[in-house]
């Protein structure tokens, strides 16, 4: 199955065909509050995160393993980084929005994207996580082992999932980091 690329403009046009309608938002940004700060590098390999994410009852689907794994650089240094939460209105988009449009409306307004190492720290440091608070993490193209384009989620204190990007509603929760001045 071969990927399809096509632009905001693009889609908004067969959406309006369709009676609907798509559009970029023109909200200002909203005020970037840190919703945790977390540590990378806490381990050396994404095998270890992975380890420990087990080991505390937690799993990443094989979706996500086969995604995570092969690709995930960990951070050559011990840091912390701030990280957001921001919804897809938040950000100043409508509902059905590109993860692309998602992702860079973050880095226009000031954030950064995550490494995915991002993604193993969260699933660790978020266990209590609340069933009805899954969300996202911005991390840009991270393509699979088959060329698609991938984003991950953490599932309340269940793990690390991966699918293909899709459209997200307006209340849909991405992960960002807040770079620190």
């Amino acid at each position: 199955m071969s990927e399809i690329s096509i632009t905001t403009g693009q889609l908004n046009t067969i959406v309006k065909k369709l009676g609907g309608e798509l559009s970029m938002g023109t909200a200002t940004p909203p005020q970037v509050v840190v919703w945790k700060t977390i540590k990378l590098r806490m381990f050396r390999s994404a095998r270890r995160y992975c380890r420990a994410i087990k080991k505390a009852g937690m799993e990443i689907d094989g979706y996500g393993q086969s995604s995570v794994l092969p690709r995930t650089e960990i951070s050559r240094i011990e840091m912390e980084v701030d990280i957001v939460m921001l919804s897809v209105a938040e950000l100043g988009l409508r509902e059905y929005s590109l993860y692309k449009d998602i992702c860079d409306r973050g880095v226009e307004i000031g954030l950064e994207l995550c490494p995915v190492e991002v993604c193993l720290v969260l699933c660790l440091a978020y266990k209590d996580q609340p069933s009805n608070k899954n969300f996202y993490i911005a991390t840009g193209d991270v393509i699979d082992r088959h060329g698609h384009k991938v984003v991950f989620w953490v599932k309340n204190g269940h793990g690390i999932y991966g699918h293909l990007t899709s459209l997200y509603s307006h209340d849909t929760l991405f992960a960002f980091i807040r770079p620190r001045s």
